[in-house]
């Protein structure tokens, strides 16, 4: 047993009573900061909650690259690029009179494959001609080559600009203008530039949806300097956890980079390599170069702990509560001692403003000079500290000793010690009885009396002090 006992980490200390209330202090103010602090701080947790349900929270993004060595992207219902041309009213797309026709197509494992011409779309701007839009694209990344587990071949995609050639155009009922037009307006290419408008999706933590920015580019071009641009898109891998309790992963692939390089070419090149003359070919291919990106949102906890240190924060003014409660402590245990000796303090009125400063002192509605009453407590309160010192009450408990000793003798005292108060179980006693120790037969069996236990306390005293007032 006592090495259990001596086991227990979870003894405690006995603290005195201040009151039969409670056994702490405490005062108006420091209720008042406990309040605020405990309020501001389930504010502050309902403002949190209000950021993290409107998404207003920003979250963790981590980002690396990695090397793939297998990607497949589909354009399925967007439209990665659109190109025109700044003619100022010549559109060299139309298939009516049709002076550069576009040619889409994919290179599959690095060879050729042609598809239709692209149908010229629509454009409200009078200056530009109509768009070139290639749609449902699939681009694949594959140079090892390798077609197990349903890989596809290498493959990325083209754009031709060629000069509209009547032989060809017939295949995909495209009129071509006239030879005489053709070489007109190929002449003024010059005074024309290729507008690129590339999109490509970009992630918005607000709405947690991705967003499309759109970018423009201008190119000069010339039928007497042809140019091959090359359009590397890179995929962005992204893990996204919103959830607030758990882990929950949502993953999604989209365009969000990309670089374009262009460089010179020639006409025989052109005619060499796709069989037609042209003024420009544009390739778009995937780049090896993944970036992942790891979007966090913050968790319960996470809100929990921000509201914490919140909360600590405002805890640390319990420095100054415990400053002032104990400032506030000490002088009324002072005030209530100082009373057990002068009762006549009990019936002062004391009036104090704001800052607790004694501005009015009455005795029976009679005003008492302040500053005498100032001069007095000063003084009693000096003495009050001295006498509520641990070797003052021992002091003063030794002189008692010594004064009772001086009246009784050693054997006499010793007796004191197997002397106290007896109780007699075997009579009953009614709970009025013993709180009122009314009963005469029981009050006159015994020396000391059962309401002796709290003859001297200070309940006792304030009892009858209400009595007589």
């Amino acid at each position: 047993m006592n090495f259990l006992k001596k086991a227990d980490f979870f003894g405690v200390i006995f603290n005195w009573n201040l009151s039969t209330q409670d056994k702490k202090y405490r005062s108006a103010f420091g209720g008042f900061i406990t309040i605020l602090v405990y309020a501001t701080s389930l504010l502050y947790f309902i403002y949190k909650i209000y950021l993290w349900k409107t998404n207003q929270i920003l979250p963790t993004i981590n980002t690396k690259e990695s090397i793939e060595e297998y990607i497949e992207q589909n354009f399925y219902g967007s439209q990665p690029l659109k190109i025109s041309m700044v003619s100022y009213g010549v559109d060299f797309f139309d298939w009516n009179k049709n002076i550069l026709t576009c040619y889409f197509g994919y290179y599959v494992n690095y060879d050729l494959l042609y598809t239709k011409p692209l149908q010229p779309s629509p454009n409200n701007r009078s200056t530009e001609t109509s768009y070139m839009i290639p749609t449902n694209i699939t681009l694949v990344l594959n140079p090892d080559g390798q077609i197990e587990d349903n890989k596809k071949f290498n493959q990325f995609g083209f754009l031709l600009f060629a000069v509209c050639s009547q032989e060809k155009a017939s295949e995909f009922n495209i009129t071509c203008a006239s030879e005489e037009e053709i070489n007109f307006y190929l002449s003024l290419l010059k005074l024309s530039q290729f507008k690129f408008q590339i999109e490509v999706q970009q992630y918005d933590p607000i709405s947690q949806s991705l967003k499309t920015v759109q970018k423009d580019h201008y190119f000069n071009v010339d039928i007497y300097a042809p140019f091959q641009a090359q359009i590397t898109y890179q995929i962005n891998q992204q893990y996204t956890d919103s959830n607030l309790f758990y882990q929950q992963l949502d993953n999604m692939n989209y365009i969000g980079q990309y670089n374009i390089i262009t460089q010179p070419v020639s006409q025989e090149y052109i005619k060499a390599k796709y069989g037609q003359y042209g003024i420009a070919i544009i390739q778009f291919i995937l780049d090896k170069n993944v970036q992942q990106m790891n979007v966090l949102f913050p968790k319960l906890g996470a809100l929990l702990a921000d509201v914490g240190s919140i909360m600590s924060t405002l805890l640390s003014l319990s420095i100054i509560v415990s400053i002032v409660n104990g400032t506030l402590l000490e002088d009324q245990l002072h005030q209530e001692i100082i009373q057990f000796y002068f009762p006549v303090l009990k019936n002062l009125s004391i009036k104090k403003n704001f800052f607790g400063k004694v501005i009015e002192v009455k005795n029976n509605h009679n005003v008492i000079d302040l500053d005498q009453y100032n001069i007095v407590q000063e003084s009693l309160m000096e003495k009050v500290k001295i006498k509520l010192t641990l070797s003052n009450l021992i002091y003063e408990i030794s002189r008692l000793q010594f004064i009772v000793q001086s009246q009784l003798s050693r054997q006499k005292l010793l007796e004191f010690h197997n002397v106290g108060i007896s109780i007699d179980f075997g009579h009953h006693v009614t709970d009025h009885e013993l709180r009122d120790l009314s009963h005469q037969e029981h009050r006159e069996t015994n020396f000391f009396q059962f309401d002796d236990f709290n003859l001297l306390s200070m309940n006792r005293f304030q009892e009858e002090y209400k009595q007589i007032h």
